[in-house]
């Protein structure tokens, strides 16, 4: 599973987060297949999507909100079945 953001600065932030919780994540360039205004994004184990959603809305982007795959203005999730 891939989370993808706006800037680089979030991915930075992003990262840092997931990182001092102890979750895996890989920080890898965005693959050509799928769109994203950055060209970075942090790939983690679909197992850890609520863990990861619950830090990014709670502490690093705090305002978002959950609408569908796009969960905050400053960083969507995509999966796999999203190419489907």
């Amino acid at each position: 599973m891939l989370l993808l953001f706006q800037s680089t600065h979030d991915v930075i932030l992003a990262e840092k987060a997931i990182r001092q919780q102890g979750i895996l994540r890989r920080v890898i360039p965005v693959p050509r297949s799928v769109s994203s205004q950055c060209g970075m994004a942090l790939e983690i184990d679909p197992a850890d999507r609520e863990k990861v959603v619950e830090l990014l809305e709670s502490s690093v982007f705090p305002s978002g909100s959950v609408n569908g795959n796009v969960l905050n203005k400053r960083y969507q999730i995509y999966t796999l079945m999203d190419e489907e």
